[in-house]
């Protein structure tokens, strides 16, 4: 078994960059603020 060459360049278990998004109440959420506990991210792709 090797390892899948990703497009985006992020190879496991390389960690990803540290960025902040707003949650569903405008309030930014940074990554980095949640590294102690497990953190699963999901990118939907689409137009809301």
């Amino acid at each position: 078994m090797g390892i899948i060459n990703d497009p985006c360049g992020i190879v496991p278990p390389m960690a990803i960059p540290d960025f902040t998004l707003e949650d569903q109440a405008c309030q930014p959420w940074r990554l980095g603020s949640h590294l102690d506990a497990g953190v699963l991210l999901v990118f939907l792709r689409g137009d809301w």
